[in-house]
């Protein structure tokens, strides 16, 4: 039998956030808005990487939140 697997994204807690000033910040984990559109980047054995560009936030976040998944199992760091 077929198993499926649905992701969704949800905002992050605001602890720890700036007040609301940065236009660049996301509330969700691991983007952040470069020009028009939304940069993933995701921290691999302490170090940063690069994931790609997406014009939508909540379509960023889910790609971050794959990775995540992929490179750490279930321990993932999700949105």
């Amino acid at each position: 039998k077929d198993q499926q697997v649905s992701f969704r994204a949800t905002p992050k807690s605001s602890k720890g956030l700036h007040n609301g000033t940065s236009t660049r910040r996301s509330q969700y984990i691991g983007l952040l808005k470069n020009g028009k559109r939304w940069q993933v980047l995701i921290n691999v054995r302490s170090k940063k990487k690069y994931i790609g560009t997406f014009k939508y936030e909540k379509e960023a976040a889910v790609a971050h939140d794959l990775c995540s998944i992929g490179l750490n199992g279930m321990r993932g760091k999700t949105n």
